[in-house]
């Protein structure tokens, strides 16, 4: 059974959360709201113990890499910061920032070392709670093998999570199909790859959020959930800015900006797919104005017909909604087998595009100006003159970290609102 021993907190942050939040906490009381780092013990796991004179930390969320990794230094000292015997290989470690949880996880290793300059050191180091299905098979000892044509994202998420510290009734869902799947486990596959193996077809993702709690589902690209959740920028030539550094990268040369997918093991394969009707061009600024140009990057992938054993028919990706003038009234289209080879496309084109511009910036704190954390699946204004950028872009992985050389930092991780998911803005309708 699943023990839910994750971190969560009912405290009520040092500033309520609004519009110029961080710059009246700053005002009052002149510093960033303190971090809090805690260790629960597996022994008594409703037990916190605060985790004082640390060195550094490190702790990463993404929505591109499921299992994310954390580590700590700490100054041991017996006698003022008796944590040695508190943090000990799964043990749940966390960290929170004005009372929200960014991040938590299970220890994984712990080092003491002892030298003349440091004195007594502890490094702790671990994974979320993902980094089980990382470690356990699909099919063990405690789980028969299982296959069922009839498997939604919960029913799933539910035979995974057995004996793991993941409680499936905190699932959160968000754009995730209700329609049911054929999902099977397969021995010496872990849970991971498995559940992987599910999302893939259907166009979806799987994250930890900082609480331990498992999101499933399509990324917000477009803040219909959360909204925009404010501007950053860099502007040089007002010499105006809200953030320590950022950095652009474009690479859209090797982009495809034009893909025909086929099917493997026909006789003939024009007279089972046309190569005009299953053309898809990207629709990316990048790949657009390359292939204007002359540029050309066509591609031609080759797919296996699906057969009964297959995971998913891709269906969910090329499943579009559609926004009426009336907002009470929509219409859904699903791509059947004609569209499946286009789904499979567009899938591919917007994994692509991550390529198109992505933006690493470092701010201040753990915090936006309204006193919300940064975390993955945020949408912002990214404004940065010296590359001519000014548009909204997906935040998709988030790493909050402290070292010697300064406070606590954020870097941020940012991508075109057309990559990682096919159809996003038809299919979220904003």
């Amino acid at each position: 059974m699943s023990a839910f021993t994750t971190p969560r907190s009912n405290t009520t942050p040092f500033t309520q959360p609004g519009a110029g939040a961080v710059l009246k906490y700053l005002e009052r009381y002149g510093r960033l709201p303190p971090v809090t780092l805690s260790s629960y013990s597996l022994e008594s796991p409703g037990t916190e113990v605060s985790v004082a004179k640390f060195i550094s930390y490190s702790f990463k969320s993404s929505i591109l890499s499921p299992v994310d990794e954390f580590s700590c230094q700490v100054h041991y000292d017996p006698t003022s910061n008796p944590i040695v015997p508190h943090s000990q290989e799964g043990d749940i470690f966390a960290l929170k920032a004005n009372g929200l949880p960014l991040g938590s996880g299970i220890i994984d290793q712990t080092e003491v070392e002892t030298d003349a300059n440091m004195g007594t050191t502890l490094h702790i180091t671990g994974r979320n709670f993902l980094g089980q299905w990382e470690d356990q098979d699909a099919v063990n000892i405690n789980s028969a093998p299982f296959y069922s044509g009839n498997a939604t994202v919960q029913l799933v998420a539910k035979i995974l999570c057995q004996d793991t510290r993941i409680n499936p009734a905190h699932l959160v869902t968000q754009f995730a199909p209700a329609k049911p799947y054929l999902f099977a486990t397969q021995p010496g596959e872990t849970k991971l790859a498995s559940m992987q193996r599910y999302c893939e077809a259907l166009d979806i993702y799987f994250w930890m959020l900082g609480d331990g709690t498992l999101k499933i589902g399509r990324p917000d690209m477009y803040g219909t959930i959360n909204g925009n959740m404010g501007t950053l920028y860099m502007k040089a030539a007002a010499r105006k800015t809200n953030v320590l550094s950022i950095r652009s990268v474009r690479a859209s040369t090797q982009i495809p900006n034009v893909i025909v997918p086929l099917w493997n093991g026909q006789e003939i394969v024009q007279d089972r797919a046309s190569v005009k009707q299953n053309a898809i061009c990207n629709g990316s600024p990048g790949p657009q104005r390359l292939y204007r140009y002359g540029h050309r990057v066509p591609k031609a992938l080759v797919y296996s017909s699906p057969q009964g054993d297959s995971p998913q028919d891709l269906a969910a990706v090329n499943e579009m909604t559609v926004a009426q003038q009336n907002a009470s009234q929509q219409k859904k289209t699903t791509a059947g087998g004609a569209n499946l080879l286009q789904a499979m496309a567009k899938r591919e084109l917007a994994r692509a595009n991550i390529k198109e511009v992505q933006v690493q910036i470092q701010v201040a704190g753990h915090y936006n100006d309204s006193l919300l954390p940064y975390m993955p699946d945020q949408v912002y204004r990214i404004q940065y003159d010296a590359d001519n950028i000014d548009q909204d872009m997906y935040l998709y992985e988030v790493e909050y970290f402290l070292d010697e050389q300064g406070s606590q930092r954020s870097r941020l991780f940012f991508c075109p609102q057309t990559a990682i998911v096919a159809d996003a803005k038809v299919f979220y309708a904003p």
